[in-house]
């Protein structure tokens, strides 16, 4: 092979490493507790389409952003007829978004439990079906994170005491230990959402990005520390912006 040929085969790998997914988008997870506005925070992303798991949601969304697109589900089989639609590019044909934002993954997982358990037909869980549940929901995550667009998840709040410490733990509200533990990985970043109280009725909303150890956050340049008043479309923008920046470095000389 020619240094000429050479040098084009390693110009190409440039280039589509430049445009691959991990990017050209983004994925955050947003946590918080009930009315800390989770829904209202991820319909300010880039022209999101919204799965709405919870019909709360929707007047949050709407007084957002408006122009959203949003569908209630209220099934498993919906979000899979969905998602479905989505990876092989026919709701693009129809809809245009830049976003997929699914609120919430903790009612999302209630649904898969759901299934599963009508499957079995049985009331309650049994110690293998954790494992079960565990993997089904990180196969779906997984699914949607590999989507060719920006994806913002949210999800509840929860929080334990730790008796020997006497320090409480908060961290997104999941069933199972493993899904709690494994669930950082499949996000650029993960930041729990609250709102700060100030004069009369005014409150601040702010993500916590990189807080203590007892609080479940994820990092992700240039993300860190507290955002105050955030905007998911800024936020998404900054990171994709560093992200494509570590991209495109100068290509490598073959010459010598």
């Amino acid at each position: 092979m020619s240094d000429k040929q050479k040098t084009k085969s390693v110009s190409d790998l440039i280039q589509v490493a430049g445009k691959s997914r991990d990017v050209m988008y983004c994925n955050i997870l947003l946590y918080g507790q009930t009315g800390a506005g989770k829904s209202w925070m991820a319909a300010t992303a880039p022209k999101p389409l919204v799965i709405l798991t919870e019909a709360n949601g929707y007047v949050s969304v709407a007084h957002s952003n408006p122009d959203a697109l949003v569908v209630p589900v209220h099934s498993m089989d919906e979000i899979d007829a969905l998602l479905g639609m989505i990876r092989r590019g026919e709701l693009q044909k129809t809809h245009e978004f830049d976003t997929l934002v699914l609120d919430s993954l903790t009612e999302m997982q209630r649904l898969m439990k759901s299934r599963l358990l009508r499957a079995a037909n049985r009331r309650d869980m049994q110690l293998k079906d954790w494992g079960v549940l565990a993997n089904e929901m990180f196969r779906y995550i997984r699914a949607i994170r590999d989507l060719p667009c920006h994806v913002v998840c949210t999800a509840l709040q929860d929080s334990y005491l730790e008796e020997e410490s006497g320090s409480r733990y908060v961290q997104p509200s999941f069933e199972g230990k493993k899904t709690v533990s494994v669930i950082s990985q499949f996000f650029n970043a993960v930041g729990l959402l609250y709102k700060r109280q100030g004069e009369g009725d005014i409150s601040q909303r702010l993500i916590m990005w990189d807080g203590p150890e007892r609080i479940m956050c994820k990092p992700c340049h240039p993300l860190a520390g507290v955002d105050e008043d955030p905007n998911m479309s800024e936020i998404i923008s900054r990171v994709c912006s560093v992200k494509q920046k570590k991209a495109v470095k100068k290509k490598p000389s073959l010459a010598g």
